[in-house]
């Protein structure tokens, strides 16, 4: 088993990465699109096979996705890491999509006031032992 990286706390991990050029100052610059934006384009790009496959096929698609970001995450250069976050991004949207879900819509509902256990910007829920902050985006379950 790899070693335990002490700034991320998981075995394996590489270090954080320096901030993103967006969060660098990009953002305000008119070049981007809202996540409405993206949602529409990629309906546009792909909803008709999508809604073919299905839910749980888009899902197993998404999964794939998710797996080769972990893998780019471990070792990938910066160009593969933009890529799998975008085609991640790109799955997620298109199950939205086809679950009928407005991922920007949701995504205010859920987040604009902050944390959704303890409403702080930043988060100040506890940490866990091992799993980090008790919030876990929003979900009670984990």
């Amino acid at each position: 088993m790899p070693p335990k990286n002490e700034e991320c706390g998981h075995a394996g991990w590489p270090k954080a990465r320096k901030r993103t050029q967006r969060a660098r100052g990009r953002e305000g610059k008119g070049t981007g699109m809202t996540l409405s934006q993206f949602q529409e384009l990629i309906e546009r790009i792909y909803v008709e096979k999508d809604r073919r496959r299905g839910l749980a096929g888009t899902y197993m698609w998404f999964a794939e996705e998710t797996g080769e970001l972990a893998r780019a995450l471990r070792s990938g250069s910066d160009a593969e890491l933009r890529a799998e976050f975008a085609d991640c991004l790109a799955w997620l949207t298109t199950l939205a999509s086809i679950a009928g879900v407005d991922l920007e819509a949701a995504s205010k509902a859920q987040y604009e006031s902050g944390c959704p256990k303890c409403g702080g910007i930043p988060c100040r829920c506890p940490e866990i032992p091992g799993r980090g902050s008790e919030q876990c985006q929003g979900s009670d379950s984990m």
